[in-house]
């Protein structure tokens, strides 16, 4: 994967919070830190946005054991 560089303004909390995250070893960089939580944003949306649509198409009760199996596939989540 090709790495660009961009500039962002970020609260200062969450700045120090990337920091201390990198400190207590839980990222190798600010910059990791910050390409984790993107992606972790990334599947949440897809899945809100799946989820929605479920409701959508059946508003009456939660998706069907099936429907999650293919939810968690579609994600590369196992169950």
């Amino acid at each position: 994967m090709t790495a660009v560089r961009i500039t962002v303004t970020i609260p200062e909390q969450l700045a120090r919070d990337a920091r201390q995250a990198v400190d207590d070893g839980q990222a190798e960089s600010v910059s990791a830190y910050v390409v984790q939580a993107l992606r972790h944003y990334g599947r949440s949306i897809t899945l809100r946005e799946l989820l929605d649509e479920w409701w959508a198409a059946d508003p009456a009760g939660p998706p069907s054991d099936a429907e999650r199996s293919a939810a968690q596939a579609e994600l590369g989540l196992s169950r």
